[in-house]
């Protein structure tokens, strides 16, 4: 591996680095500079840069490997496609953030020109790894890059935003809002929407009205959908459904705001939770007298909880008004029903549900999709060993526990080659734990049929 150090020294980067501090637990924040000038000259050579290095570049698992590799060829691989794919890399892992920080000084010396969605990507990233402060001065540094004039504007700072009230940050978001106007950016409703969903996240409903108040009235901001969705959501969460079912009707009569499928949707799960199954299902069918076209999530809501309560046959029914409709159910409504089937032990009409999915549904098969199947077959071990065969096929892998109980099930039934290839693949993947009680089922299993090719693998795996 090529270590941090070696990389700097090679390059010799001399020039001070952007982030002085950059330790990921320190709060130091940089100030903004005037921006520079893009560089055209620059700019022209990174449209040029060969689709064939940028893929390479992609293959190289690893991302300091793959830096010192960028950093070894001719100075025209030095372009913005090269560059912010490398950058994104490091910045989704918190080990590599010195890298990143090092990365980002070096390309800063070379003028290399970028593009705002590129920091909007690495302070997503490093909100992600509870970096916020770090996500903080990245913000800050935009101006001092190769950059276009209108950079940071009002994208980048709507992700800082939405990276700080995820990170339970909602009174500093607050002032990073409020120096809008200082930095010359123009806050829009996105922003304060973001700031809305903070202050209903900390249950702090007085303050998410006086956000909306101030966006009104001082801003001359219009509420859009989102802004009452995500009033909505709170009240539904709250067990409040019938204040959430008159702010649907005030966005229409007082804001002329129209409600969407997601509005629906929200307030019929609110409705299902209270057990108010018929309401639910009354409020979807009055959507389209409404003027909003019924959705797959408002369908979600109601296959979901008959999944819940046992109510297959009511699924069915629902299943039949989607296909009048011409509406085929998603991943996630394949999910639900699948699992209501294992359930009620119901194993192989799930497995029909499968072969539904991929050949009639056009549907592309997901690993939560495989995980619920494989799950609910671990009492069936040849059709669990089926689904397996199709789920590793598909580059997907099931949890550990799973794969346990399945070879569990295969070797009290004397299925000891299936076993075997179940073993080979935990193999493949480093998972060979198989607990006590596994290994217990294979070793008694192995005695009793004394099947030469299952003890070699046996012995292999204990080696």
């Amino acid at each position: 591996m090529i270590s941090h150090s070696r990389l700097i020294n090679r390059f010799k980067i001399k020039s001070k680095s952007l982030f002085p501090n950059s330790n990921p637990t320190n709060r130091h924040q940089t100030k903004p500079t005037k921006k520079t000038k893009n560089n055209s000259t620059t700019s022209n050579r990174s449209s040029k840069f060969p689709h064939s290095n940028l893929d390479h570049l992609k293959s190289i698992s690893n991302p300091i490997s793959a830096v010192h590799h960028l950093l070894s060829s001719s100075p025209s691989s030095l372009s913005y496609p090269s560059c912010s794919s490398l950058l994104y890399r490091l910045s989704k892992s918190s080990r590599f953030i010195p890298i990143l920080l090092s990365f980002l000084s070096f390309i800063h010396t070379k003028h290399v020109p970028l593009q705002e969605p590129l920091f909007s990507a690495l302070i997503q990233n490093l909100g992600r790894l509870g970096l916020i402060d770090l996500a903080i001065q990245v913000f800050r540094s935009i101006a001092r890059f190769n950059v276009p004039p209108n950079c940071p504007s009002k994208v980048s700072i709507n992700f800082l935003l939405n990276a700080l009230i995820d990170n339970g940050r909602v009174v500093r978001a607050r002032e990073v809002l409020d120096s809008c106007p200082k930095l010359g950016i123009r806050s829009n409703i996105v922003s304060y929407n973001i700031i809305i969903k903070g202050c209903c996240k900390n249950g702090d409903l007085v303050g998410a009205h006086k956000v909306l108040d101030e966006m009104v009235e001082r801003r001359n901001i219009r509420p859009s959908v989102v802004t009452f969705n995500i009033f909505i959501g709170y009240l539904c969460k709250n067990e409040n459904v019938d204040s959430a079912l008159r702010l649907k009707d005030e966005m229409v009569k007082k804001w002329r705001v129209p409600p969407n499928e997601i509005t629906y949707a929200m307030i019929m799960k609110g409705l299902c939770e209270e057990a108010r199954y018929n309401d639910a299902k009354k409020l979807m069918f009055d959507m389209e007298f409404q003027n909003c076209k019924t959705g797959l999530v408002n369908y979600g809501v109601l296959i979901n909880d008959c999944a819940k309560r046992g109510d297959f046959e009511v699924i069915k029914e629902l299943l039949s008004k989607m296909k009048k409709r011409k509406m085929k159910p998603d991943d996630v409504i394949y999910n639900v029903i699948s699992g209501c089937l294992c359930k009620q032990g119901k194993v192989f009409d799930a497995y029909k549900i499968l072969i539904e999915m991929q050949i009639k549904g056009g549907c592309e098969t997901s690993a939560a999709t495989f995980r619920v199947l494989v799950d609910g077959c671990c009492g069936v071990n040849e059709l669990g060993f089926r689904v397996l065969n199709v789920m590793v096929a598909s580059n997907h892998w099931p949890r550990l526990e799973t794969l346990v109980c399945l070879i569990k099930g295969l070797c009290v039934n004397g299925k000891l080659e299936e076993s075997c290839f179940v073993l080979k693949e935990m193999e493949k993947k480093g998972k060979v734990d198989l607990g006590l009680e596994a290994w217990m089922a294979l070793v008694n299993a192995t005695c009793v049929n004394n099947n030469k090719k299952v003890v070699n693998v046996v012995d292999e795996l204990i080696e």
